[in-house]
């Protein structure tokens, strides 16, 4: 068996999207987070590229996204 493990600190790039299932059953939550990443190139010149992921959250932590975050907010995923 094999894992994966990311981690991410960035910034939500838009508030939370927070829904209730049809059923008016568990909570989900979709935040779209911004993470800068920066390096020295060879010649010693700085590089910056912005990476970008949309994260689903479930149940209480969407909840707790929809209510906590918004736009501008930094996270660790």
């Amino acid at each position: 068996m094999s894992h994966n493990l990311f981690q991410f600190i960035g910034n939500l790039t838009r508030d939370a999207d927070l829904r209730q299932s049809e059923n008016g059953g568990s909570s989900r939550a979709l935040i779209d987070i911004a993470v800068n990443r920066a390096w020295r190139a060879q010649g010693g010149e700085r590089q910056e590229v912005t990476d970008y992921f949309r994260i689903k959250c479930f149940g209480a932590l969407a909840d707790n996204a929809g209510k906590y975050l918004g736009k501008g907010s930094k996270v660790f995923v």
